[in-house]
C-alpha cells in the first residue's frame, strides 16, 4: 500500500542504513549483561529438553521486550486498520497480490498478539 511513491522511496533510501543500525546495535546494547555473565544449559526430564539458564537479572531485558512488542503490536493494528479501509472503500481497484499482502499481514499480526498475551502471562 504505497500512496506517496517518491517520498516512500527518498524515504527508505535516507533511512535504510540508519534502521540496520539500530537494528545490530540495539540488541547487543540491551542484552549485554546476558552475554557478559555465566549461562549453562539445565536438562528438563518433563520436556525432555535443555533450558538455557542465566546468573544475570533479566527483568530490565523483559521490560524492553514487553515495550518493544507493544509498539510493534500497535503499528501492526494501525497498518492494519488502515489496509482494512482502504479495502473496503476501494476494493474494486485492489489487485490480488495486495489482497493476498493484506491476508499475511493479518496473519502475522494475530500471531504477534498471541506471543504478546503469552509473554505478558
Amino acid at each position: 500500500m504505497m500512496i506517496f511513491v517518491n517520498s516512500y522511496e527518498k524515504c527508505w533510501r535516507r533511512i535504510f542504513p540508519w534502521i540496520l543500525i539500530a537494528i545490530v546495535v540495539f540488541p547487543i546494547t540491551q542484552t549485554w549483561s546476558i552475554a557478559t555473565s555465566n549461562s549453562y544449559y539445565l536438562y528438563v526430564e518433563k520436556l525432555d529438553g535443555y533450558l538455557a539458564k542465566t546468573v544475570a537479572d533479566v527483568t530490565g531485558i523483559l521490560d524492553v521486550l514487553l515495550t518493544f512488542m507493544g509498539v510493534i503490536t500497535i503499528l501492526t493494528m494501525s497498518t492494519n486498520i488502515l489496509a482494512i479501509i482502504r479495502l473496503y472503500f476501494l476494493a474494486d481497484r485492489i489487485t490480488e497480490v495486495e489482497k493476498n499482502l493484506f491476508f499475511v499481514s493479518f496473519v502475522a499480526f494475530v500471531i504477534q498478539c498471541i506471543a504478546a498475551g503469552d509473554t505478558v502471562s
